[in-house]
């Protein structure tokens, strides 16, 4: 489920380093690897739960969702689909 939402995670962080929103020194050094400092760490929450809250289109609904509702319902329909309740399941598809 995850190859699903990778094109719009990949975008998501890429725009937030297009923007300037997430800079160098933002990072800091620990025990050989690269973390997002306290701050920067806010902020990236803060965008992501933006984005969460963001409307688009489902298969399953005639109207527009919150992303997060998107997250929730591909993982009901796999659940449905891995326990036999479902025939197919429907890959997220986004435009």
């Amino acid at each position: 489920m995850l190859e699903e939402i990778r094109p719009i995670a990949d975008a998501f962080v890429l725009n937030l380093i297009r923007n300037e929103e997430i800079l160098k020194e933002d990072f800091e050094e620990k025990l050989g690897a690269y973390y997002l400092d306290s701050d920067a760490r806010l902020k990236y929450f803060k965008k992501i739960r933006e984005r969460f809250e963001r409307q688009t289109s489902h298969v399953l609904s005639k109207e527009k969702i919150p992303f997060k509702k998107v997250i929730l319902l591909q993982s009901r329909m796999l659940v449905k689909y891995l326990i036999g309740d479902l025939n197919e399941y429907i890959p997220y598809t986004f435009k």
